[in-house]
């Protein structure tokens, strides 16, 4: 028994003296991800090299929302960090939200691209050149149905804070003869469905149709139906619904590099761009293009109207127009996406349903389309390098 009792104090005292010297190993950090490693060192380095203000970033891969990040600040003045979850003006990067609006009306309240847009609308649109011609909702929404924008009209319509003026009042007034806002110059000079041009108007005269058939307007529809199918929150095309501290200052850059805040601003034909949202809810709505229309388990739009969404409309008027987006080559790449910018405000968004990838990019200020594409050749890259 002594033996046996000298033989474990023993091997106990050998095992308490070699313990006690003994650390415990800390734990080793997390290995930084492909977008860690990669793309937020990358992205940071040019928004410092180029001095933006704010921008915000977010990554598709393989149909999937993956990564978002912001950086430089929301607000210079107060020193507010833009962050993946910042509200910009999305500018004409809002025309293919405004299209999945009326795709979803489509479905739910029997609006026809290609009937005659009058039927849904609370006053006649004319062509003043060709009054008994046709304008249909898929002319509005690929930009093919003979309207052209004052742009100096419509910056004048530019104000702080919200427009008081109603999307219906403003545009009866632009449409109807010898109204306020009326003018033969909001026309092309060729039959509607024959040219292409570029119309705001003609976006927001989409969006009016959607309101005046279902009852609702547009804006409280696209939270009510699509935003609540993508869950959106604290989104929206006008400023009272945000917290201001979430909506990024726009920034004009002045002569000598420095940077003037502009005051939040609307204007009466809303739905052409004042649409603020986050990069990384914007990541979702690219999610359910790059899945037959379908986010987290919800069917957004069919897998039928994506496709038709995503298609070239008129490819012998103009080769590259969608419904709300756009076709685009960029860095040999062929991707469908839009472009915009405002003022104060840039914004892209891009998808390569080849790869299932897609990048968004927000920022508050403007006159950096060069950079933004370098930055959308780096973000799909990486979102196809493997693991």
């Amino acid at each position: 028994m002594r033996y046996t009792l000298v033989t474990v104090f023993l091997a106990c005292a050998i095992l308490f003296f070699s313990c006690k010297g003994t650390e415990p190993e800390p734990p080793k950090p997390p290995v930084p991800t492909k977008y860690e490693a990669v793309l937020d060192v990358f992205t940071d380095s040019v928004v410092k090299a180029a001095n933006i203000p704010g921008l915000s970033i977010a990554v598709v891969e393989e149909g999937l929302p993956a990564w978002a990040e912001g950086y430089g600040f929301s607000d210079l003045g107060k020193a507010i960090p833009a962050t993946k979850y910042t509200r910009y003006l999305m500018a004409q990067s809002a025309d293919p939200v405004v299209a999945a609006a009326v795709l979803q009306a489509v479905t739910e309240s029997g609006l026809d691209l290609d009937a005659p847009v009058n039927q849904y609308l609370p006053f006649a649109v004319r062509h003043p050149l060709y009054p008994t011609a046709v304008i249909t909702l898929r002319m509005l929404l690929s930009h093919t149905a003979g309207l052209a924008d004052d742009s100096t009209q419509l910056a004048s319509l530019y104000g702080p804070g919200d427009t008081q003026v109603r999307l219906r009042d403003f545009l009866k007034d632009y449409f109807t003869v010898g109204s306020t806002y009326y003018s033969v110059n909001h026309f092309t000079s060729k039959r509607p469905g024959k040219t292409y041009q570029y119309s705001r108007i003609g976006i927001a005269l989409a969006a009016l149709a959607v309101e005046n058939r279902t009852g609702v307007g547009f804006d409280l529809y696209c939270k009510t139906h699509l935003f609540l199918d993508l869950g959106f929150s604290s989104v929206s095309w006008y400023l009272y619904d945000l917290q201001s501290d979430l909506v990024a200052l726009p920034y004009m850059r002045m002569p000598g590099g420095n940077y003037q805040a502009q005051a939040l601003y609307g204007y009466p034909m809303y739905p052409s761009g004042s649409l603020r949202v986050s990069s990384e809810l914007m990541a979702r709505f690219l999610s359910a293009a790059l899945s037959g229309g379908v986010y987290s388990g919800q069917q957004v739009l069919s897998s039928a109207q994506v496709e038709d969404m995503l298609r070239v409309q008129n490819p012998f008027i103009d080769p590259s127009q969608a419904l709300g987006w756009d076709t685009y080559t960029v860095g040999g790449r062929s991707l469908s996406g839009i472009k915009g910018s405002d003022k104060g405000y840039s914004s892209c968004m891009y998808i390569s349903p080849a790869t299932g990838s897609g990048v968004v990019i927000l920022a508050n200020t403007t006159g950096i389309d060069a950079l933004l594409e370098t930055l959308v050749l780096k973000a799909l890259s990486v979102a196809e390098q493997a693991d």
